[in-house]
């Protein structure tokens, strides 16, 4: 009886462990992707958060307003970059005198990081089509691929490394600059309003204003946005 006993033993043993190994390193996997799959996606919103680093002229100011004064060119919009920093808690920082962030330890960081960005540019949806008016919108999508490594008896379903993407589409208003530039009557409207050396009016005695305003005609350049 006790041979038979320890054979059984022996039976239960070959037959439990190896799917005792498939689920304990089934969960150790869950949970690294589980945590480089939040992590990529803080990352793209980070690069979104940020993104206004990269584009500081594109939106509203009054230097970007006079600096585009008389030039036909359309600012540039850049598309920044999600940094591979966030995946392993070394950015951002944010820093301070009772907080501070390190890096994560190697078991929570991918394996490989490869961030991406699709070219920036403007959007623009032409009055008549649900809308009163034109909306010009700038807009970038960063992206993000993280891998992790698989280990144990999961590679030969699962293979050598599991990735895990994001990106996403950020859209923001567009300043005057960009507008001066996409409008050419505008823009020559208005600079002729702000630098007296280009107003072909002779100066006049100020009136009161009229109940009623001269709508101007608006054409957007055909290189602004994808109308």
């Amino acid at each position: 009886m006790k041979h038979a006993q320890r054979g059984q033993a022996v039976v239960e043993t070959v037959i439990f462990l190896p799917m005792f190994l498939i689920a304990l390193f089934g969960i150790i996997w869950t949970v690294q992707a589980a945590v480089q799959s939040e992590r990529v996606e803080s990352a793209v919103r980070y690069a979104g958060l940020i993104s206004q680093q990269a584009n500081p002229y594109v939106d509203y100011s009054l230097y970007s307003m006079y600096t585009q004064l008389g030039s036909t060119l359309i600012p540039t919009v850049t598309c920044i970059s999600p940094i591979t920093a966030p995946l392993s808690d070394a950015a951002p920082t944010y820093a301070s005198t009772h907080i501070s962030t390190v890096a994560s330890a190697p078991f929570w960081t991918p394996a490989s990081a490869q961030p991406s960005c699709a070219s920036a540019g403007l959007v623009g949806i032409q009055a008549g089509t649900g809308l009163v008016q034109d909306v010009i919108l700038s807009q970038q999508q960063p992206g993000m691929t993280a891998t992790t490594q698989v280990t144990g008896p999961l590679t030969q379903t699962l293979g050598a490394f599991t990735s895990t993407e994001a990106d996403a589409h950020f859209f923001k208003p567009v300043g005057v600059n960009v507008i001066l530039g996409c409008y050419a009557t505008l823009s020559k409207q208005i600079m002729s309003s702000l630098e007296y050396q280009t107003d072909p009016a002779t100066a006049v005695a100020p009136t009161a204003l009229g109940t009623t305003v001269t709508a101007i005609s608006l054409s957007p350049s055909s290189s602004c946005t994808t109308f």
